[in-house]
């Protein structure tokens, strides 16, 4: 069963940080979503947490991987560890010609 897609048909937005998971608007659940947010937490964080692995998988097969392989030796000589982060790093360059031809010229700054 897709537990969060229950949530997000129902309007709210998830994500998880860690072992938590990140509901908003948090103050417009009703109590019975909240109890069913509580009772299928482990499997809510699961499915997540399954679905950002995949999406970040088909985000980096679609860049390059000359592209790739540089973004990640910058991010790993910037000390960039924020998962977060990262994923949105990826989904800006994926998405941006602009943010792409800009990350990889700070990435070619750092191998000259």
């Amino acid at each position: 069963m897709n537990f969060s897609k229950k949530i997000i048909d129902a309007g709210f937005s998830l994500r998880v940080e860690g072992n938590k998971l990140i509901i908003s608007p948090f103050n417009e659940l009703k109590p019975n979503q909240l109890e069913f947010l509580k009772s299928h937490k482990a499997e809510i964080i699961e499915e997540l947490t399954q679905q950002q692995a995949g999406n970040n998988e088909n985000l980096l097969r679609s860049l390059h991987h000359l592209d790739k392989f540089k973004l990640n030796s910058w991010l790993l000589f910037i000390g960039e560890t924020d998962k977060n982060l990262i994923d949105d790093f990826f989904m800006q360059c994926q998405t941006s010609e602009d943010a792409l031809k800009y990350f990889l010229q700070r990435a070619k700054e750092i191998s000259a």
